[in-house]
């Protein structure tokens, strides 16, 4: 091949538990591989994890790694800065010495993301999952002609993805959308503390590893027990999924959404039960009142495939535009 069909992008999907890497070219993407995060040793770990994965998807596809132009990635937060202005990761579920909760196997207070992938000689691009993922459902998904919208992301942890007036928002340090840390007012108190140090935040009451803590076992084995009628399972998710939807409520008064898309691995393994249980609390919540004009049209959906919205997010960081949509639908 030459010219423009030759052309080479790289992703990287980073969450609290695994990385995800693939390759595309303006056909599509060609390879993918995903691996376990590295947590122990030191934090230049992850980059290096990060590159391999990409080497191997090179390799496997028969591509040299000089032949990537660029590589988007999308990586749970939050972010800080370093003393060069540079990104850093401060994510409690990645850096031992922040979580404070001792479940975490080192004492890393910060991943120096962009600093350590300088080293790869090529723009890289750092954005946060939940709005990477928000990126690709509006190019290719859920969102496509909207443009006020959220994208949820519900699985170890919970994060958003905003959009206003058709803009993507950031935030000062790319950190907006941060609101599975915000604690809702109507949700019974439980004690709940979050990695980031909050008691009974939406990350504590509904997130995949706080629920895993708060039943003893799996979260497909909490809710395997609620939909079989246990009733402490089933007031786990009840708070879950109060506290999500309290969420929903309050983004969609405050920046007046249109549409809300919801993806990540908890919720999709769920989506059965924990969809209309979210539109039910939302739609019909107590305090909506006079504000039920904000309501009319508002909706609530479910990614068709979390996998992909992930691939695709930290793609669409790099992708040109001038890039075939359909190519990328499969």
């Amino acid at each position: 091949m030459s010219g423009a069909a030759t052309r080479l992008i790289a992703g990287v999907d980073l969450g609290g538990t695994k990385i995800s890497a693939c390759i595309a070219t303006p056909e599509g993407v060609i390879v993918r591989h995903r691996q376990a995060v590295p947590l122990d040793g030191e934090p230049g770990a992850i980059a290096a994890s990060m590159r391999a994965l990409l080497e191997r998807c090179c390799a496997d596809a028969q591509r040299e790694w000089s032949e990537i132009e660029s590589v988007g990635i999308s990586a749970c937060g939050p972010f800080g800065r370093d003393g060069e202005g540079r990104l850093t990761l401060r994510a409690p579920n990645l850096c031992g010495g922040l979580s404070g909760s001792g479940s975490v196997p080192n004492i890393w207070q910060a991943v120096a993301l962009e600093a350590d992938c300088e080293a790869w000689q090529r723009p890289v691009k750092i954005v946060n999952d939940a709005a990477a993922a928000l990126m690709a459902e509006h190019r290719f998904g859920r969102l496509v002609g909207h443009r006020d919208a959220a994208y949820v992301t519900w699985s170890t942890g919970i994060g958003f993805g905003l959009m206003s007036d058709g803009r993507l928002l950031l935030g000062k340090l790319g950190n907006a959308g941060h609101a599975g840390h915000a604690v809702p007012a109507r949700v019974e108190s439980i004690g709940a503390r979050c990695g980031c140090g909050n008691i009974n935040d939406v990350e504590a009451l509904a997130g995949g590893a706080a629920l895993e803590r708060a039943w003893g076992n799996s979260a497909a084995s909490l809710f395997a027990a609620a939909r079989e009628g246990d009733e402490r399972a089933r007031a786990l998710v009840e708070l879950a999924m109060d506290a999500v939807s309290a969420a929903l409520y309050n983004l969609t008064v405050t920046l007046d959404l249109e549409r809300i898309v919801i993806g990540g691995s908890l919720f999709f393994a769920q989506r059965d039960l924990l969809l209309p249980g979210l539109r039910d609390r939302v739609y019909g919540h107590p305090a909506r009142g006079g504000l039920s004009v904000m309501f009319e049209g508002v909706e609530i959906e479910s990614v068709d495939d979390p996998a992909r919205t992930a691939d695709l997010g930290a793609l669409s960081i790099v992708m040109p535009d001038a890039w075939p949509a359909e190519r990328f639908s499969d």
